[in-house]
């Protein structure tokens, strides 16, 4: 009788079995005992062995002295991709933080959020600003830095974020009320980018503005920043603005062979 598509073996059949023993694994407090692995897979004990030998063959599993545990491979194989990744998207901003920096004459950085602060990812600068950019903290609150409001305006659980890590005042600009934080949001997502005034280190202006690659919430925030006076605020706020738009362009376009991280 001719075998119908519906009775045919799945051609993958081997390899979903294969991740179902790797789920398996993964999800086991410490070391798995083979019997652990063949009771918890409903597979037969000799196909559960012999799929073992094979993912310790591709360093997918490990033995140890208690049972098996995943391999390197595939730990190694997601830092190399994001690696790569976070070098593709190095390679596209570049260019367009150099010319930002050298159009507003600012200290430009791009960041990240991590909990309720911003992390700097990377810092453009001209030699003179360096005793500056020296001194100055790569993990800042996200609430009163321009990268971290701008961020902040484009994520639903914001409020809840600052709820549960109050807010602390850092000059006597710091703005703390969660209230008032919320309304900057909505001037932040109206207008494009976040402006901060010596909220975090005093005497400074810093705008940021996110960078928003579709329809999921930004990953990644842009910004500069000087001490008051030595930039041209609303001609680095456009200057921001355009940037920002400009990455998106470049990076929802075919021609970057690459998605955000």
């Amino acid at each position: 009788m001719t075998e119908t598509l519906s009775s045919a073996p799945s051609a993958g059949g081997p390899l979903k079995k294969a991740f179902e023993l790797l789920e398996t694994i993964a999800q086991a407090p410490g070391p798995t005992s083979l019997s652990s692995i063949t009771r918890q897979s409903g597979k037969p004990k000799s196909s559960v062995h012999r799929m073992l030998r094979i993912l310790l063959d591709l360093d997918l599993v490990t033995r140890v002295q208690d049972g098996y545990v995943l391999g390197s491979y595939l730990g190694d194989l997601t830092r190399d991709s994001a690696r790569s990744r976070a070098e593709r998207l190095r390679r596209v901003l570049n260019p367009y933080l150099v010319e930002l920096r050298d159009a507003t004459g600012g200290i430009v950085i791009t960041a990240v959020l991590s909990g309720p602060d911003v992390e700097i990812v990377d810092t453009f600068y001209t030699r003179h600003w360096a005793p500056l950019v020296l001194r100055s903290p790569v993990t800042a609150p996200a609430h009163c830095t321009a990268v971290g409001r701008a961020l902040l305006a484009h994520r639903p659980d914001a409020v809840s974020l600052l709820e549960e890590h109050f807010p602390q005042r850092h000059t006597e600009r710091t703005r703390t009320c969660v209230v008032d934080l919320a309304r900057q949001f909505e001037v932040t997502r109206n207008r494009g980018v976040a402006l901060v005034d010596s909220e975090y280190l005093p005497d400074t202006t810093a705008i940021g503005a996110p960078l928003l690659t579709g329809d999921q919430h930004p990953f990644m925030a842009i910004g500069v920043w000087a001490p008051k006076g030595r930039i041209d605020v609303t001609r680095a706020m456009n200057a921001v603005f355009r940037t920002a738009e400009a990455i998106r362009v470049d990076l929802t376009s075919d021609r970057t062979p690459m998605t955000a991280c």
